[in-house]
């Protein structure tokens, strides 16, 4: 996706084509441990988003209504365990990189 940020970007240096890539978060790779927390927790979210998706696509659950109980439930489902699995990860990766 090229946005008229990375457009600008890639015309300051020249269209380096590396350069869009600069735009995006590393590809962070999670230890056995972080890799079980964020599997365990993420596919119940993911079954639960895939229900919720189709409910709000065909009229059985309202956007009006109902928007705000789903992102509280995915929030309770341990996202934030997620956030924050993936934090320790980039900070760990990060250090890594810099040094």
């Amino acid at each position: 996706l090229k946005t008229p940020e990375s457009l600008a970007i890639r015309l300051r240096y020249w269209n380096i084509e590396w350069m869009d890539t600069m735009l995006y978060l590393p590809d962070v790779p999670l230890d056995a441990r972080q890799q079980d927390i964020k599997s365990s927790i993420m596919n119940e979210i993911n079954t639960y988003v895939n229900e919720m998706t189709l409910k709000f696509i065909i009229g059985t659950e309202s956007l009006d209504e109902g928007w705000d109980a789903y992102v509280s439930n995915v929030w309770k489902m341990g996202l934030e365990d997620v956030v924050e699995v993936q934090k320790e990860a980039y900070e760990t990766y990060m250090s890594i990189s810099l040094e």
